[in-house]
């Protein structure tokens, strides 16, 4: 049975990916470098804040002296849109509240840095829903290395096999698979909905339910074994 959830926080619970996006052509453009939305979505979407400015500034040849620069400048830029564009959703509350009601321990885990991690639930008003919450700054191994799900899990005080991870990066569905969690994932256009939430744990039950019929035949059979041995 699952008993624990934990949720990514951009592009899962809060849109903030096309703000990210934003941020970074925003930055780009004090330099008059361009990336298209086709190389966003093909090459960079996904990634880690971190890792998509390094891949971006090898990819666009950006010269050193730039980077850093560049770097600081989408964190702000970031920042502003948060504060500016984020705002609470009322279908995720309400799933969220559903979730509360039924005794589910929930963590979010981000790959953003702590203060904008703060902003987005903050404004969106899930803070008191999270028993803890786990940026980058959390953990020496950034992802695909689970460390940063094991952190929340090992929180939670929940096993994995009873936990899922709901995500919509490869990188952190990843993670999650090698812990032997759960894994909900979502299409890079998919908003996460009660809807989805429940069909996933209708197929949790259904499953659990197929495994101890097994189980009971398993069983069965293997007195009926022993009956005929003995007779």
């Amino acid at each position: 049975m699952i008993q624990g959830a934990i949720f990514g926080l951009e592009g899962v619970l809060v849109d903030a990916r096309e703000w990210h996006r934003m941020a970074v052509d925003q930055a780009l453009a004090e330099f008059q470098i361009e990336v298209t939305e086709g190389e966003h979505e093909m090459l960079f979407d996904g990634l880690a804040p971190e890792k998509k400015l390094e891949f971006l500034f090898w990819y666009k040849n950006v010269p050193r002296k730039w980077q850093e620069k560049i770097s600081q400048l989408t964190h702000i830029y970031f920042h502003n849109l948060l504060s500016k564009k984020c705002a609470v959703d009322v279908p995720t509350y309400q799933m969220m509240l559903k979730l509360l009601a039924c005794d589910m321990k929930m963590s979010v885990c981000s790959q953003f840095d702590r203060d904008e991690v703060g902003v987005m639930l903050l404004k969106s008003q899930l803070t008191h829903f999270f028993s803890t919450s786990y940026c980058r700054e959390d953990v020496i191994e950034p992802l695909p290395h689970p460390e940063l799900y094991l952190r929340a899990i090992e929180k939670m005080g929940i096993p994995p096999e009873d936990t899922v991870v709901i995500e919509s990066s490869d990188e952190a569905l990843m993670a999650a698979e090698q812990l032997g969690a759960h894994t909900l994932a979502l299409k890079p256009s998919e908003k996460l909905s009660g809807e989805i939430i429940e069909h996933f744990f209708e197929i949790q039950r259904i499953a659990g339910g197929v495994i101890e019929i097994l189980e009971g035949i398993a069983e069965l059979e293997q007195v009926q074994s022993e009956q005929q041995y003995l007779s």
